[in-house]
């Protein structure tokens, strides 16, 4: 027999579509001139991360999205993610090297 139960993984674009009312993918921000003209675009509030310095990596965060941008050619951008959100389910946490 055929499942046709759709099944969303946690942290995928349909799932933060659900769950963030009055926010449309397409009005999220891949990029801008400022964090203040992002948070104000998402209607959020930009975060520090750490002592990471905010010309490298912030989050926004708008009700339970937390949204990280990084700069492009910052290194430090896989270190950063981890100290914002878990490691994602049947993922290891160590690095390879």
């Amino acid at each position: 027999m055929l499942n046709l139960e759709k099944i969303i993984g946690r942290g995928t674009w349909r799932y933060v579509g659900q769950r963030v009312q009055g926010l449309q993918i397409q009005a999220i921000p891949i990029a801008g001139k400022s964090i203040e003209l992002i948070a104000k675009k998402l209607g959020g509030t930009a975060y520090q991360i750490g002592r990471i310095h905010t010309r490298n990596a912030f989050v926004v965060r708008k009700g339970v999205l937390s949204l990280l941008y990084v700069r492009p050619d910052y290194r430090g951008y896989r270190r950063t993610a981890g100290l914002v959100s878990p490691p994602a389910p049947g993922r290891s946490t160590t690095t390879m090297r």
